[in-house]
């Protein structure tokens, strides 16, 4: 079985509100500030095609209105660059 890694990354002029969130919240705890970027992140293991998981992502997983989802095999360099 292959284990596939979906991230979901904020489409293009769209706000990182995770990354946001996170510098936020460490302000409130006194750790300073930073520069972060953020994505959400799913695992799915199964005997599927690559097209089978970028449409389970565009589909199920991803808000494509404010999101782009990346489909990759675990351990893929593709997933760093995104």
């Amino acid at each position: 079985m292959t284990l596939w890694e979906i991230d979901l990354h904020p489409a293009a002029g769209e706000r990182d509100l995770l990354a946001t969130a996170a510098i936020s919240q460490a302000a409130d705890l006194g750790l300073g500030s930073f520069r972060a970027a953020a994505v959400r992140g799913f695992l799915l293991e199964g005997d599927l095609s690559q097209s089978q998981v970028e449409q389970l992502a565009r589909e199920l997983l991803a808000d494509l209105v404010v999101e782009v989802p990346v489909v990759s095999k675990v351990g893929d360099p593709s997933l760093l660059s995104a």
